[in-house]
């Protein structure tokens, strides 16, 4: 009787959990308010964007995803390099 080898679990890297950047949670607020919102509820309404989500990207308490940093980005006009790296 052969035992079979316990199943490999993968993470691919789309998968893993974002590091939490406290300067890309700055740029997030910096950015909105040069953007012209004065609170992040207003943003929120106004995009549709995740409010849950969102508010932990700005407490940096969530690291963004880089498909959650285009969506800032874009509706933001800056840019997914400096919104994630400040380059």
């Amino acid at each position: 009787m052969t035992i079979a080898p316990p199943r490999q679990q993968f993470v691919f890297a789309s998968q893993r959990m974002p590091r939490v950047d406290a300067g890309a949670a700055e740029r997030l607020v910096r950015a909105r308010k040069v953007a012209g919102y004065t609170t992040a509820g207003a943003a929120i309404a106004y995009r549709g964007w995740d409010m849950a989500n969102y508010l932990a990207h700005e407490a940096g308490q969530r690291g963004m995803t880089t498909v959650e940093a285009q969506r800032y980005a874009t509706g933001y006009r800056v840019s997914v390099r400096w919104l994630l790296m400040g380059e």
